[in-house]
């Protein structure tokens, strides 16, 4: 009996693996966040329905854009999204999706203008799409409002027609 338990426990634990909610797993290593981007690439250009470049960006950390508040970033023309570094768990998928569907809006060549209506309309095509892959992560708790979209990116339509980014034009970021 003992020499078959041999092969019953790491099936197990690999079936255990395999059919837990990936979401879930919580870790900071660089190698955790490649994997996670590499799933979530697929998911975001799949929803998003845009063409996607060959290769999906980068992930790095930074406990800079934690200081300002920032959950993630991503400077148009790099091959990098950026996160702060306690990003974690379920947030930390849909950060890295949200960041890549931006990667992915600059390389089909939308937010070329970069004016303030623009950036309003892809941070609302990007939190549209985030709030799709949050519910097949069965996370509705994550999905975020209109009400949010406005307050977060100062996207009121009231006041936001032919502003400008205050200096950041080249840079979305997520608090």
């Amino acid at each position: 009996m003992i020499p078959r338990l041999r092969f019953i426990l790491p099936l197990i634990a690999v079936a255990a693996f395999a059919f837990s909610d990936p979401a879930r797993v919580e870790t900071d290593s660089y190698r955790s966040d490649q994997r996670i981007a590499r799933i979530t690439w697929k998911a975001a250009c799949r929803i998003s329905k845009y063409d996607c470049p060959y290769k999906s960006p980068k992930v790095r950390r930074s406990a800079i854009l934690g200081e300002q508040g920032i959950r993630g970033a991503y400077w148009a023309g790099s091959p990098v999204v950026w996160l702060d570094k306690p990003v974690h768990g379920t947030q930390l998928w849909l950060t890295i999706f949200h960041e890549q569907v931006h990667y992915i809006q600059t390389a089909n060549g939308v937010g070329d203008d970069w004016g303030r209506l623009l950036s309003c309309m892809m941070e609302r095509e990007a939190l549209d799409f985030t709030n799709a892959y949050a519910l097949e992560l069965k996370a509705p708790g994550y999905v975020r409002t209109l009400k949010v979209w406005r307050s977060l990116y100062n996207c009121d339509p009231a006041t936001s027609l032919g502003t400008g980014m205050d200096g950041n034009e080249d840079t979305y970021f997520h608090r």
